[in-house]
């Protein structure tokens, strides 16, 4: 019974993806963004919970650019800019 489950939900999966790709990919934008939502608000509390107070808006939005250069002591350094 659980082999046919897995299967019938791999075939509707592919399903989705074959005939409605635009939607599937919007349906797992949405997931993973509440997923980073809810992992975000974890290490939020975590880091209050210790007293760091981390707060969930330092958090990287993808709009800095980096800039990178060897320092001295032959590493790569990262500049925000």
């Amino acid at each position: 019974m659980k082999k046919v489950v897995l299967v019938a939900s791999v075939a509707l999966v592919l399903f989705f993806l074959i005939t409605r790709p635009t939607q599937s990919a919007d349906v797992v934008q949405t997931s993973l963004g509440g997923l980073r939502n809810g992992a975000d608000g974890l290490v939020t509390f975590v880091h209050n919970l210790f007293g760091s107070g981390y707060s969930g808006s330092d958090h990287y939005s993808g709009n800095d650019h980096y800039s990178g250069s060897e320092n001295a002591g032959g590493g790569e350094v990262y500049t925000i800019h």
